[in-house]
């Protein structure tokens, strides 16, 4: 076979050999230089922003119309706040004693409706004793406590 077609075969472009092949030679160098920057910036990020912090702080105090404007706009947008929340309330206000109004319209035509079937005047409260209604929170039966001496492991 001739020499030039072998060559050609065995450089063929291939990115998966090409980056595992990078990564070996240089897989250390990276985990070294990323480690090392993940270092630095927690170390100086803080230096970063309170020095950043003193030159706002800086220009504030050089420019007192700057620090007034700031102010001003900071209280406009807690007020802008304020008056969402109130708002908001009162809508939840409002839709509460629509809720309630509902409710009493609702059992005020139960009790029209169905008034007379309740008879004598009484009414079921959730306190009354129905007997034969399954559901009682309180029941007499309580399972035996479990020992160690019901395997026979007590005094044998």
């Amino acid at each position: 076979m001739d020499p030039l077609v072998e060559e050609q075969e065995t450089t063929m472009f291939n990115p998966i050999t090409l980056t595992l092949g990078f990564l070996s030679s240089y897989g250390w160098y990276i985990v070294g230089a990323s480690a090392l920057i993940m270092y630095a910036t927690t170390k100086l990020r803080p230096r970063l922003d309170k020095w950043r912090e003193s030159q706002e702080d800086a220009k504030y105090h050089k420019d007192s119309d700057l620090g007034a404007a700031r102010r001003r706009a900071e209280q406009e947008a807690r007020e802008k706040q304020q008056r969402a929340l109130e708002e908001a309330s009162r809508r939840a206000a409002e839709e509460k004693t629509l809720r309630e109004e509902r409710k009493r319209a609702e059992a005020l035509e139960r009790l029209q409706k169905y008034g007379s079937d309740l008879g004598a005047g009484r009414t079921l409260r959730d306190d009354d004793f129905l007997p034969l209604s399954g559901g009682a929170s309180t029941s007499s039966y309580r399972a035996p406590k479990r020992s160690a001496c019901s395997r026979g492991g007590c005094g044998r």
